[in-house]
């Protein structure tokens, strides 16, 4: 009896149902994930069929949006080129008007001076009027 139940078995025989057990899992979970990729397809699929009508009118569309973005875009370079020379202009008064408050500042504070030196000789004259 016990010749009966004795099962003997080499190394390369293990080897072997090793790499064919993984070989079936590989094949098991490649099965499965066709069977995923297939049922995403089927719902894009789904969605492009439902949505036709709005992707056609999209792609129709796209030349006229192309077109109005062309003409947003050369008007704003219209506006730049405005707001550039004006900010040139602004520019250039600020400095003439920095300029004439500068030579105003000057003359003003030559004005003062010379007034301090007046408002001097008035004082000395009253002070020394009364020394002597």
């Amino acid at each position: 009896m016990d010749k009966l139940f004795t099962l003997s078995f080499s190394i390369r025989d293990l080897a072997d149902f090793i790499i064919y057990l993984l070989g079936s899992i590989v094949l098991i979970i490649l099965i499965i994930a066709l069977i995923k990729i297939i049922k995403i397809v089927k719902r894009v699929d789904k969605i492009i069929s439902e949505n036709t009508d709005n992707i056609n009118k999209t792609v129709a569309a796209l030349p006229e949006v192309v077109n109005n973005i062309n003409d947003v875009s050369s008007s704003l370079k219209d506006g730049i080129g405005k707001a550039e020379k004006t900010i040139e202009a602004v520019e250039d008064y600020i400095c003439e008007t920095v300029t004439t408050v500068s030579e105003s500042t000057e003359g003003l504070f030559d004005f003062l001076s010379i007034a301090g030196e007046v408002m001097k000789v008035i004082i000395s004259f009253f002070q020394g009027g009364k020394k002597k």
